[in-house]
């Protein structure tokens, strides 16, 4: 039985403000993960950090990254999606997708969290992903 999302169904997912996590490649070789915003623009995921973040360092030395985006409800109310690939980092045109995104998930740019972060220095990290695996056990169980 098929328990993977269409592209449809991945895109809606993908549109709900759910917490991801990037796992990134340490200067030491050991994984970082690191819970991020996002959002998912014509196949890319595109996530906003600090300038000077360690997920921006790791990808700098290492662009091999995966994301996990999933939310479980337990039992057969588990969906979620797995990218894996490289990652590039952006240092321009950085206050606008922020800002898109602070407002998928904050839903005011006059949020106290938006204004303070959109005052910090902001990289933009893109992943095209080379992988995707995704699964909603809905399908198979409920």
């Amino acid at each position: 039985m098929e328990m993977s999302m269409t592209k449809e169904e991945v895109t809606e997912f993908l549109s709900q403000p759910i917490l991801a996590r990037i796992a990134t490649v340490g200067m030491k070789g050991k994984p970082y993960i690191a819970p991020v915003w996002f959002i998912y623009e014509e196949g890319t995921l595109v996530i906003s950090t600090g300038k000077d973040s360690v997920k921006v360092r790791n990808i700098k030395n290492n662009p091999a990254v995966a994301v996990d985006i999933d939310t479980t409800e337990g039992g057969f109310q588990s969906k979620g999606v797995i990218f894996r690939g490289k990652a590039e980092i952006d240092e321009t045109n950085t206050t606008e997708t922020a800002k898109r995104i602070y407002m998928k998930y904050l839903g005011s740019l006059d949020h106290p969290m938006a204004q303070q972060l959109l005052s910090m220095p902001r990289a933009t990290i893109r992943l095209k992903p080379e992988r995707t695996t995704s699964w909603d056990y809905a399908k198979i169980g409920g």
